[in-house]
């Protein structure tokens, strides 16, 4: 898939197979990125950059870089698609706002078994 592809073969962060959190916040915002039409989002900021995830636009991490929170609350931002599921191996994740985008489908079910 696109988002494996390019966190393999892209990434200018070369992240450490070891550093597990980072490799998956990174694979899974990049699916978000990829499964949303993120070529035709109106704000990018940092998107599938060499920055960390904590710096990409409408992401929140705790002290600890561990992402808590995607907030996309700007009018039209042109986010269409749907959501994946992966979303749920955000442990920290604590909040979701994707308000006047276009996400269609249904809300992974799995996002009902994160704990915060």
């Amino acid at each position: 898939n696109a988002a494996f592809d390019w966190l393999v073969n892209v990434d200018g962060m070369h992240v450490c197979p070891d550093q597990i959190t980072d490799v998956e916040q990174r694979y899974i915002l990049s699916l978000l990125y990829y499964s949303t039409s993120g070529q035709g989002w109106t704000l990018t900021s940092n998107y599938l950059s060499a920055s960390g995830v904590c710096e990409w636009f409408g992401s929140r991490c705790d002290a600890s870089g561990q992402l808590n929170r995607l907030n996309f609350q700007i009018t039209g931002n042109n986010m269409v698609g749907m959501l994946p599921n992966e979303l749920s191996s955000l442990d920290f994740l604590s909040f979701l706002s994707f308000p006047t985008n276009d996400i269609e489908g249904s809300i992974p079910v799995s996002l009902g078994n994160l704990s915060r």
